[in-house]
C-alpha cells in the first residue's frame, strides 16, 4: 500500500479515535449486561460472576455459555434474541479492534483498516474507515444492550438477583441496571 503510513489516532485522526473509544465503551456496556445475565442465572455475586465470565477466552465462548445457561433456566429465554443480536455485531467490533489503521500521506482523510488475517489483494484485506460508521456501530451495540436489559427486567428472578446483590456491590452508586 504505497503512500500509506501507520497513524496514531489521537493526533492524526481525533474524530476516529473518539468513535473507537465510544465503541469500546458501548461494548463494555453490552458485555456487562451479559455478565449480569450470567451472574443472575448462576445466582452469584457480581464480582465472582464477572471473574468467571471473563475467564472464558473469547466472546464466542462467553456467548455459548449464556445459551447453555438459558437452556438450563428457561425463564431467561427472552434474553436469547438480544444476546444473538449483540453476538452478530462482534465481527465488526473485531475488525475495528484488531486491525492496523493506515492513512494516505497525500490525502489524510483517506484512512483504511488493514486486516492481516484476510488474504492479500482481496477486498476484505483493506477497507476504508469512517468515524461515522464506527459511531453507528457503537449506537447499534447500545441499542442491543438495552434490549438485553429490557429482557432481563421482564424476568422476576433477575429482579430478585438485583435486589440481593447490587445494593451490597455498589452501595453508594446508582447503577444503570437498578432501574428499568
Amino acid at each position: 500500500m504505497a503512500g500509506y503510513y501507520g497513524l496514531f489516532l489521537g493526533e492524526d485522526a481525533p474524530e476516529l479515535a473518539r468513535a473507537l473509544g465510544d465503541m469500546i465503551l458501548a461494548w463494555t456496556n453490552a458485555e456487562e449486561r451479559q455478565a449480569f445475565a450470567f451472574a443472575a442465572m448462576l445466582d452469584l455475586n457480581p464480582d465472582t460472576a464477572i471473574v468467571l465470565y471473563q475467564k472464558f477466552s473469547n466472546f464466542r465462548s462467553r456467548t455459548q455459555s449464556l445459551y447453555s445457561l438459558i437452556d438450563l433456566h428457561p425463564d431467561y429465554e427472552p434474553c436469547r434474541k438480544p444476546i444473538e443480536k449483540i453476538s452478530g455485531l462482534s465481527m465488526t467490533r473485531n475488525r475495528y479492534v484488531h486491525c492496523t489503521y493506515l492513512q494516505d500521506e497525500d490525502n489524510p482523510q483517506d484512512i483504511r483498516s488493514v486486516d492481516y488475517s484476510q488474504i492479500e489483494n482481496t477486498p476484505k484485506r483493506s477497507l476504508p474507515v469512517k468515524a461515522a460508521d464506527i459511531k453507528n456501530h457503537a449506537k447499534a451495540v447500545l441499542i442491543k444492550a438495552d434490549e438485553l436489559k429490557d429482557a432481563l427486567w421482564g424476568i422476576p428472578q433477575y429482579k430478585v438477583w438485583l435486589e440481593t446483590y447490587l445494593p451490597n456491590w455498589m452501595p453508594d452508586q446508582d447503577h444503570p441496571d437498578t432501574q428499568p
